[in-house]
């Protein structure tokens, strides 16, 4: 999927010296850590009920354990980019995944509460390092080629989210159990790890913060362009902290917009995730079917890996973003005047879910350097998994004081509109750099 004139990109060092970086090498990277960043989560929700009766738990641990995905990719979206300024991208990422490995593997070492909450929250750190990390890589990397990079890694983001949920109770079952289900997982975790150990090999820290420098455009900040050029960088070039961050970019209108249209996406997919069975089987369906539809509302990410190639190619994105939320809207109310036909309107949804993918190839598109794609990626995400939390939990509460999904839909059809006027900021030509905001 993602191609290139040469088989290694070119970096110069402070020294004048050349280094070359294997492409291959960062696009199995980019595949295998895109792969590897969803089991965590939906190998826990397939196997949670085996989990809570091992455990002796009850609808509390049930719930605790539900909400902790966006919480942890919230709090450790803040993390990362300090994680990333002082090892450099490469090293971050093999970092995230040794991590997330430890976290899987230590979670199902004993069958006690402590650990397993423990061992989860350590493995949702490392991917939430993961996330952040994987658009700065693509601009690090694959500055000409930020559309196939984007789509390399989200293609298999949504590829591991539908294998773990669909293989990890039949081969746990198969295997020994529901420790050896989620356990397996730690080793696909730690088999990422290895194309970025190789390339922070490759690649000396000074010559990253030399390529870093390079990367800045016309117009670009020229605070954090001088910390970069003199040598104050850290190990990816990414500037000093004071220079340019997670706090410059939240005063900037192009960081709001994208972190808005990353909220209301990930908010929206989010609820589906967690009720569109319920919202199925309360229409009349079957279990079975309610979780034929969530499937395929879940196999439709996989489609939705195509819409980078496009976006990428576009002058601007205000258009593709607008269209997006509209496939949102349809969905939602769909489901409230017609919910027999769910098939239809969670194609309708899934589509709309492209959104997510699209939100992530802006964040290289609307930065100059590294280090603002990596300030961008870390707010915007941030942001949008603490409202994701919000905004599931309420959805549970509005339901239940309402006995029906009426409200949540018709909310979350009106969530689009800020969505979509995010996207005429988001979407055009401008950098997260310049704007002074």
């Amino acid at each position: 999927m993602v191609s290139s004139t040469s088989a290694a990109r070119t970096l110069r060092d402070g020294r004048g010296s050349t280094h070359a970086v294997p492409v291959v090498l960062v696009v199995l990277g980019l595949l295998l850590s895109g792969f590897s960043a969803r089991p965590a989560v939906t190998s826990t929700s397939a196997e949670l009920p085996s989990v809570v009766a091992a455990l002796d738990g009850s609808a509390v641990l049930t719930g605790l354990v539900s909400a902790l995905p966006p919480l942890v990719f919230a709090a450790g979206s803040f993390i990362a980019p300090p994680v990333i300024a002082r090892l450099g991208v490469a090293r971050a990422l093999a970092a995230a995944a040794a991590t997330a490995a430890l976290g899987l593997l230590a979670r199902v070492a004993l069958v006690t509460t402590p650990v397993f909450l423990g061992g989860t929250v350590l493995a949702l750190a490392g991917v939430a390092v993961a996330n952040v990390a994987l658009p700065a890589a693509v601009k690090r990397h694959l500055p000409d080629r930020t559309g196939p990079g984007t789509a390399a890694y989200t293609l298999m983001l949504a590829a591991g989210t539908a294998v773990a949920a669909a293989v990890t109770v039949p081969l746990g079952s198969l295997l020994g159990g529901w420790r050896v289900g989620l356990g397996m997982w730690a080793a696909v975790a730690a088999v990422a790890a290895l194309p970025w150990l190789a390339l922070s090999r490759t690649v000396p820290a000074r010559a990253d913060r030399a390529d870093a420098a390079r990367l800045r455009v016309d117009r670009v900040d020229r605070v954090a362009a001088a910390g970069v050029a003199s040598g104050d960088a850290s190990a990816d070039g990414l500037g000093p902290a004071s220079a340019f961050g997670v706090r410059r970019v939240a005063r900037t209108r192009v960081g709001r917009a994208v972190a808005v249209l990353f909220a209301g996406q990930a908010a929206s997919s989010y609820v589906y995730f967690a009720y569109l069975p319920t919202i199925v089987t309360d229409a009349g369906r079957t279990r079975e079917g309610a979780g034929l539809v969530l499937g395929w509302f879940a196999a439709l990410g996989i489609v939705s890996a195509v819409v980078p190639l496009v976006a990428g190619r576009l002058p601007d994105q205000r258009a593709l973003i607008v269209v997006l939320a509209g496939f949102w809207v349809v969905g939602d109310l769909g489901f409230v005047v017609d919910p027999g036909d769910a098939w239809v309107w969670a194609t309708a949804s899934g589509l709309g879910a492209s959104l997510f993918t699209l939100a992530l190839l802006l964040v290289p598109l609307r930065s100059a350097t590294v280090a603002g794609s990596a300030a961008l990626s870390a707010f915007s995400q941030g942001v949008a998994y603490l409202v994701s939390a919000g905004v599931v939990f309420a959805a549970g509460v509005v339901r239940d004081l309402t006995g029906g999904w009426t409200v949540v839909l018709v909310g979350l059809a009106l969530l689009m509109v800020p969505v979509a006027w995010a996207g005429t900021v988001a979407g055009r030509r401008s950098l997260v750099e310049d704007d002074g905001s």
